[in-house]
């Protein structure tokens, strides 16, 4: 009714406590890291081939099937090409429910997520009298997983970001990437930031240099800049898709998580 155009998809991530809860609807992704860099999932990517069950069955509803049946057909989810050579001429022609790109799936030739937000307007391509907001679903996965103090060491880091840069990097290069720029690239020092007309000079402030030990002392210009360097290094290794990135250190969560307990408890000393 608002006729807004477009759509997205959407991960959430709440922290109660000692408490991680991690809900998603499509194909961005949170990810954390325990034990100084182990890369561990928090939420999980709705692909078609992933949500297979649920879009066949909406795609054989009678009003449904009446519009694709022309033009696709329903594929078995790990078809061969054994499977394909055995089909009639007919059925040969048509164009498979979900295809199959690699480790990627297309749901109708178009889109690459079954869930997430909007997309009311989204057309079948080639096909603009097919809509495929019937088949999307903003429904999410939703995981609680406890923060354990003992396995979140100094280093370890949350990440939320767009498939973009999950599309061209693995979760661990992903990880690994952010802790070193955080804790690892060393600090530029004030004199480094002074204007020198000598070359070498110029070129020395150039040089990314690497600590061999962590600099646990980090603010937020360290954060943006790694979540830029990985944005860089996402769009140099091919991606063609959106890249949005937000990084928390975890350890500061548990210093926060105490200060709040020590101000709790200080306000109910005070009433006393």
């Amino acid at each position: 009714n608002l006729n807004i155009r477009g759509g997205s998809t959407v991960v959430v991530v709440l922290l109660i406590g000692n408490a991680i809860i991690c809900s998603n609807a499509g194909d961005a992704r949170a990810i954390m890291s325990k034990q100084n860099g182990k890369a561990v999932d928090l939420s999980f990517d709705h692909t078609p081939m992933d949500d297979y069950d649920r879009l066949v069955k909406i795609a054989k509803q009678k009003e449904n099937w009446k519009k694709i049946n022309k033009f696709f057909r329903i594929n078995p989810k790990h078809e061969t090409y054994q499977d394909i050579q055995k089909l009639n001429p007919t059925e040969m022609k048509k164009a498979p429910f979900i295809s199959r790109e690699q480790d990627k799936s297309r749901l109708l030739g178009t889109i690459g997520v079954a869930r997430g937000f909007g997309d009311f307007s989204l057309t079948v391509f080639g096909f603009r009298s097919i809509k495929l907001k019937p088949y999307l679903s903003a429904q999410p996965y939703t995981i609680i997983k406890e923060l354990n103090e003992s396995e979140t060491l100094d280093t370890d880091i949350m990440c939320i970001a767009c498939d973009g840069v999950f599309d061209v990097m693995t979760n661990q290069e992903v990880i690994d990437t952010l802790r070193k720029e955080i804790y690892f690239r060393k600090p530029k020092k004030e004199e480094d930031t002074t204007n020198d007309n000598d070359n070498d000079n110029n070129n020395d402030k150039k040089k990314t240099v690497y600590l061999d030990e962590p600099n646990l002392i980090i603010d937020t210009k360290q954060i943006d800049r790694s979540c830029g360097f990985l944005g860089l290094r996402s769009y140099a290794k091919g991606t063609m898709d959106d890249v949005t990135i937000f990084v928390v250190p975890l350890k500061q969560i548990f210093e926060y998580t105490k200060l709040n307990q020590m101000s709790v408890e200080q306000q109910k000393q005070e009433k006393k």
